[in-house]
């Protein structure tokens, strides 16, 4: 379900440039907004997830190296977070990428319900006033299974095509906040970067 995100090139342990594994990027968010991950191991994250422990190993192996967790325990390992909440997230902000792969457009959605993205999302969170025309999110897997009619460029409705699965994070049907301001943050839209810095710097960690 979740594959390798982008490359980044600034480094928390020192050493050579790196990449996040997708998987890594799912345990920090996981961990920041959903659930506690303290103490879990290689088999929980996988079973979580949904994917092999092999993938799950290489993302814990990941985060070791960049000394943000310790390991604990014998041939099964637990996972030790060496930060607080807020200082992981600003420690690891650097290193985690944008969800969305790609964007496109459609006219008809299918029966099944998305998650909420883009500025109708951040509306949910802040003061900002919702757009006329509807953006979800939806993993990647799941737009290739449902075979949606989508055009590049013309359709009412804006959908994002995730790299993770939107559904790990989302509460109430709307993408969670930090995968929202990773989404983002980039935008060249004040009163967007505004309410996004607002929305983090309000959050209870």
């Amino acid at each position: 379900m979740l594959i390798d995100l982008k490359p980044h090139k600034n480094n928390i342990g020192g050493g050579e440039e790196t990449q996040i594994p997708a998987i890594a990027q799912c345990i920090i968010l996981y961990h920041l907004e959903v659930k506690s991950l303290e103490g879990k191991g290689t088999y929980d994250i996988a079973d979580l997830f949904n994917v092999s422990y092999a993938n799950v190993n290489r993302a814990v192996r990941w985060l070791k190296d960049k000394e943000v967790i310790a390991l604990s325990g014998g041939k099964t390992k637990s996972m030790i977070f060496q930060f607080k909440k807020r200082e992981l997230w600003d420690r690891m902000l650097p290193f985690l990428a944008n969800p969305i792969e790609r964007i496109v457009y459609t006219d008809s959605l299918p029966d099944e319900v998305f998650c909420i993205s883009g500025v109708n999302a951040l509306s949910e969170y802040s003061m900002l006033n919702k757009e006329k025309n509807d953006t979800y999110a939806i993993a990647k897997e799941e737009a290739r299974r449902l075979q949606i009619r989508t055009d590049k460029e013309y359709g009412e409705t804006r959908i994002e095509i995730w790299r993770y699965n939107p559904c790990f994070f989302s509460k109430n049907g709307i993408v969670d906040k930090l995968s929202l301001f990773l989404a983002m943050k980039d935008m060249d839209d004040e009163r967007i970067q505004i309410e996004l810095e607002t929305m983090i710097n309000n959050m209870i960690w």
